[in-house]
């Protein structure tokens, strides 16, 4: 029987975060702008976990870290389960079983917790999965009655499937993508029309539960804050003030800035985010 992990409470959360955003220098309360676009990865090679497990603790990685920004009043994010190539794994059915066990854990976290859940599912390639599909609804029903943070569960995704069916037509704008163990998006991941002043963060560690404490979660979401906070108004409209293009290449093209920060004294993460003028590094 699966059941709901260790959950962070929202007087120790707000106490993490605002540590790590004045570790970090950036306002707490723009929290409510960010929306993450959450591209699990590193879930077969991170732990010894095998088989529908190592996909069970990647469930529970997102679980812990959504819970947390709802936690801290965010609005909602967008989490990639799976993308539609990989049906083609010979492990595919490793992956549909540990989903299939996250939607009993799931099931009781919102009944529990104020969170919505919105699937937005390939619905025809998951077709032999009736019974997957039909719990997956009854979950989404379940979580309506909430009105809190709201996930947007990407299954069997795929950017041209996206674009033709219109499914992520009315979903809100995404800001920060963070990305797991490869500096790399595929074209088929990609959220048409709802990336836009987006910035990139990469981490170095993979999207499983069981290496993450709660800290370390929260020090994620204040990195993706500074990385939103730092590329708002950087696209399409962007204009320099007087001594502003002088002081960027001074640090960007001349000192070629680079920022590397221990965010305490023993490390078992590393982040990596982008600011105008160069790379900063984090390691907590």
């Amino acid at each position: 029987m699966t059941t709901l992990p260790n959950l962070l409470n929202k007087k120790e959360a707000e106490k993490l975060f605002a540590r790590a955003c004045r570790e970090l220098k950036i306002d707490k309360n723009k929290i409510k702008d960010l929306v993450i676009y959450e591209l699990t990865d590193g879930t077969r090679t991170s732990t010894d976990l095998d088989g529908w497990k190592a996909y069970f603790d990647g469930g529970m990685f997102i679980l812990r870290l959504y819970h947390i920004l709802s936690l801290l009043e965010c609005r909602c994010s967008y989490v990639l389960t799976t993308g539609e190539g990989h049906k083609k794994r010979d492990n595919y059915k490793d992956i549909i079983e540990s989903l299939n066990k996250q939607v009993e854990v799931y099931s009781e976290y919102v009944r529990k917790h104020n969170m919505r859940l919105k699937f937005i599912a390939n619905v025809p390639t998951l077709a032999r999965f009736s019974s997957f599909m039909r719990r997956l609804r009854d979950l989404e029903k379940e979580s309506q009655k909430n009105s809190g943070f709201t996930t947007f569960v990407l299954i069997n995704y795929s950017a041209s499937w996206a674009i033709r069916s219109g499914a992520l037509k009315n979903l809100p704008n995404a800001n920060v993508i963070i990305k797991h163990t490869k500096g790399q998006i595929n074209e088929g991941l990609w959220l048409p029309d709802k990336l836009h002043n987006n910035s990139f963060v990469y981490a170095q560690n993979g999207s499983v539960s069981s290496n993450w404490s709660d800290k370390d979660l929260v020090y994620l979401i204040a990195i993706a804050l500074r990385s939103m906070t730092f590329h708002q108004g950087q696209q399409y409209k962007k204009s320099y003030k007087e001594g502003e293009k002088t002081k960027i290449r001074e640090l960007r093209e001349k000192k070629l800035y680079m920022m590397h920060k221990k965010l305490g004294k023993k490390c078992s993460k590393r982040v990596v985010m982008f600011s105008n003028v160069g790379p900063e590094i984090y390691e907590f």
